[in-house]
């Protein structure tokens, strides 16, 4: 009756928002009774279809079936909803993550799957979250490459990519690791730690790279060499405390460190004794050729200006680099 009220007044544009009234009311009538909810979307399936041209949005009538706590025809509903931008908050508000993910990477519309990562980031994915919450959460988005991918960028661009916050890194690296991603689980752990000012802090994120690196069967390499930057950290930290913090060592190369000591012994003899057994230390540990030793032994004695050092050197074995480097120091 009311459409055809609608058609004798002409307000053929009035017919979408009397049809919407109409399937809501019918929805919540229905759904106070035992009818299932099959057999209420068919009703009004059945009512509605011969108004296809009409441009009708289900959202309305959606949302009319999730007050009345029915929640599978609600979803059947939306089904019916040609904007995915209408669906999917409805969706996550019915608990429907897995279907709004979905939805948002079918539409192709990068703004709208953005927005649903995020709202999946913050419903099951926040600090506090219980673990089934963080594992649906993981298990969704991995289901999704493309959304995966969006969501590394997320986390790694969020605050520009070498300001990534603690909480964007934690969540990035459980991405990463869900998936048995060690490798740029690793690099994520490495890259952070290099952003570190203080030593502590550098330490303790490169040995979570180091352990991540050890869980992987292709990262092998990258464990090692973690590791053998770790202990140079670590050698380094106890040197400047034993030159009471009067050279600093910090983020300097194998050769630096060595060149740096060097220095060190020569300009206070009697500090030679530990530095001379450390420097062998360092050179075996991290296979120093013995003739790089030497041409950094050769530049340091003559920098010193100390040439009675500089002949005993030459005239102590065999050199391994020949005697020109040593008329070349003394002739610059």
């Amino acid at each position: 009756m009311a459409l055809k009220v609608c058609e004798l007044l002409k307000l053929s544009r009035s017919y979408s928002g009397v049809l919407t009234h109409w399937s809501c009311e019918k929805i919540r009538r229905l759904a106070a009774t035992s009818m299932s909810d099959d057999d209420i979307y068919a009703v009004i399936q059945r009512q509605l279809e011969p108004y296809k041209v009409c441009d009708l949005s289900y959202l309305a009538s959606a949302e009319a079936a999730h007050s009345m706590n029915r929640r599978r025809l609600a979803t059947l509903l939306l089904e019916r909803e040609r904007k995915a931008s209408l669906q999917i908050p409805l969706l996550l508000r019915m608990n429907e993550e897995e279907l709004a993910l979905q939805k948002a990477v079918q539409s192709r519309d990068l703004e709208l799957v953005y927005f649903t990562l995020i709202s999946l980031d913050k419903r099951l994915n926040h600090s506090g979250s219980m673990p089934a919450h963080v594992h649906l959460f993981h298990r969704i988005v991995h289901s999704h490459p493309e959304a995966l991918d969006m969501l590394k960028r997320y986390y790694k661009h969020q605050h520009g990519p070498l300001l990534l916050s603690s909480d964007n890194r934690s969540k990035l690296q459980q991405v990463l690791l869900y998936n048995k991603g060690h490798l740029d689980a690793g690099l994520v752990l490495t890259m952070h730690a290099l952003e570190q000012a203080t030593a502590a802090s550098k330490l303790q994120s490169l040995r979570e790279a180091s352990h991540v690196f050890g869980q992987g069967k292709d990262t092998g390499f990258h464990k090692a060499a973690v590791d053998e930057h770790l202990d140079l950290l670590e050698l380094q930290r106890t040197y400047e405390l034993r030159c009471q913090q009067q050279i600093h060592f910090a983020d300097l190369s194998v050769m630096q460190t060595v060149e740096k000591l060097l220095s060190w012994g020569l300009e206070k003899p009697l500090e030679a004794r530990w530095t001379e057994p450390e420097i062998a230390k360092i050179a075996k540990r991290f296979r120093v050729p013995e003739k790089a030793l030497w041409h950094l032994r050769i530049h340091c004695c003559a920098a010193a200006k100390e040439w009675g050092l500089l002949a005993r050197l030459a005239a102590e074995k065999k050199s391994p680099v020949g005697y020109k480097p040593f008329a070349r120091a003394c002739i610059e």
